[in-house]
């Protein structure tokens, strides 16, 4: 009789017992998902110092551990970490046993499936160690059945496996772990995510898109591999101190006019090809999370949270069952059942789809209003001069290009006094958005700049809408921010400057 059928059999005889386990007769699950300190690990071990273990984990025979070895089949392995570190700093015999339920052994993938359940309950994983578990499990379930799983595929199995979550979810997972992890580790363990992982995965793939496009309508022949051009760029990134999403598309750009020969496509047209191919859409606050359901088991099934911009684009395939949650993502904030009830399933569906259907001016109130820190902040690797200034000519000729006069304006750069942009055309030639643009560096003696601004930002109150969208206005707003701080420095830059004595 093999081992694993030795453990099966001891497995089925021992179901749903519970007993004291010696610290010596467990381990840590093998294929744990959490690979970084648990966020909430210190304020775990305070409260089981001060009161004992109070919960009472799942164990389980792995058949590739030792005999007399158990392991934890459904999360424990951060509180058995702490029993651990409290015996041996104490010596107390009540941190050397755990009560702990003795569960069969339900294989390594319902393992996987069942420390993700758990992991999310107790501290939140940061996107890469949920990406790289969903990955790994991939690989389990393949190697259990003897043949490949689709993403699709792999979703209902987690889901059936007690973990609900959209094959949405699971793809954007497996693009990072393919496409991004290799490049930068360092700053994906450091939590980062969320929005701006998915402005990166978007300048990825548009980026890319744009690269093939060329290389078949200019049949350009070019050594360099889009795959390494954009991971090369990547590796410069890695370091949650030096990112900074303004400049890496920068240092991508510069790469990929370097890599790719082709003359429609300098810095300007690598950018204009990029603002075409990213259109921004509604995201919402936060990362993929796994929140646990009112309807579903509190200690193993949770739901994972897809992008609420994919659910219009996904609305064919979706059923009622596909629907998510909305929960925060922010380390260190334990998302206990306990302490939040979560609201109504049916109405938080509800409140998903009408975010999914609003249309492009509805988005400001409902999801994508920014921070004020977001809007003001200005990266300390951004705050010279140099930099000022091509962040209000690439903020400015966005919005001028968004209405078709993208060529009125022009870079102007030439020395440290300048804005970064004027006009390209005379006054009178002008367009409206050209001339507003302009009259923020004072380019222009326009000198209705108070109907200007009216009726391009606010508009009227009776039937004219103004001519910015939301969006367009916040990115008015950010040039504003970066115009005051580029004429801050100017004007310190002139102070510092003694003149020569000539007498």
């Amino acid at each position: 009789m093999s081992k694993l059928q030795l453990v099966e059999n001891s497995s089925v005889n021992s179901s749903n017992q519970a007993r004291d386990f010696t610290l010596d007769e467990l381990c840590v699950n093998p294929d744990n998902p959490r690979k970084s300190r648990n966020p909430l690990f210190d304020d775990l071990k305070a409260s089981i110092r001060a009161r004992g273990l109070n919960s009472v984990p799942l164990v389980t025979r792995d058949p590739r551990l030792p005999d007399g070895k158990w392991t934890f089949s459904d999360g424990g392995n951060t509180r058995y970490t702490i029993m651990r570190e409290l015996w041996d700093e104490t010596g107390d015999p009540r941190f050397f046993k755990m009560t702990c339920i003795e569960k069969p052994w339900p294989g390594r993938f319902q393992c996987l499936a069942g420390h993700l359940a758990e992991n999310e309950t107790h501290g939140q994983l940061t996107f890469i160690d949920k990406a790289l578990s969903v990955s790994e499990a991939r690989l389990l379930l393949e190697e259990e059945r003897g043949k490949k799983i689709s993403l699709r595929d792999l979703a209902v199995e987690l889901t059936n496996s007690g973990l609900p979550v959209h094959f949405s979810s699971v793809s954007r997972m497996e693009d990072v772990v393919t496409n991004i992890y290799p490049w930068m580790p360092v700053l994906l363990a450091s939590g980062f995510g969320g929005r701006e992982l998915r402005k990166l995965l978007k300048l990825r793939h548009g980026a890319e898109k744009v690269w093939d496009k060329y290389q078949f309508e200019k049949n350009i022949c070019t050594e360099a591999d889009f795959t390494n051009v954009f991971g090369e760029c990547c590796r410069k990134f890695d370091d949650p101190e030096l990112w900074s999403i303004e400049m890496f598309t920068d240092e991508l750009i510069g790469d990929l006019t370097d890599a790719f020969p082709c003359d429609d496509l300098d810095y300007d047209g690598w950018l204009l090809e990029l603002r075409g191919a990213d259109k921004v859409k509604a995201e919402p606050a936060e990362d993929i999370t796994f929140a646990v359901s009112s309807g579903l088991p509190a200690n193993s099934s949770t739901v994972a949270n897809d992008d609420v911009a994919e659910l219009s684009q996904l609305s064919d395939e979706l059923t009622p069952g596909d629907s998510t949650l909305l929960e925060d993502d922010t380390p260190g904030v334990e998302q206990s059942t306990a302490k939040k009830q979560p609201k109504d399933l049916s109405s938080l569906v509800k409140e998903d789809e009408s975010h999914a259907l609003q249309g492009p001016d509805d988005y400001l109130p409902a999801v994508a209003q920014p921070e004020i820190h977001s809007l003001w902040h200005v990266s300390a690797l951004q705050d010279d001069i140099e930099h000022l200034q091509s962040l209000a000519w690439r903020l400015s000729w966005d919005i001028a290009s968004a209405h078709d006069c993208g060529n009125s304006l022009t870079p102007a750069s030439e020395n440290a006094s300048q804005s970064g942009y004027r006009l390209s055309v005379p006054v009178d030639d002008a367009p409206l958005v050209a001339l507003f643009l302009a009259s923020l560096t004072d380019d222009t003696s326009y000198q209705d700049a108070a109907n200007l601004t009216s009726e391009l930002l606010i508009g009227s109150s009776e039937s004219a809408k103004p001519v910015f969208d939301d969006e367009q206005t916040l990115t008015v707003f950010r040039l504003i921010r970066i115009l005051r701080r580029l004429r801050e420095l100017q004007r310190k830059s002139a102070a510092s400057i003694v003149p020569a004595n000539e007498g």
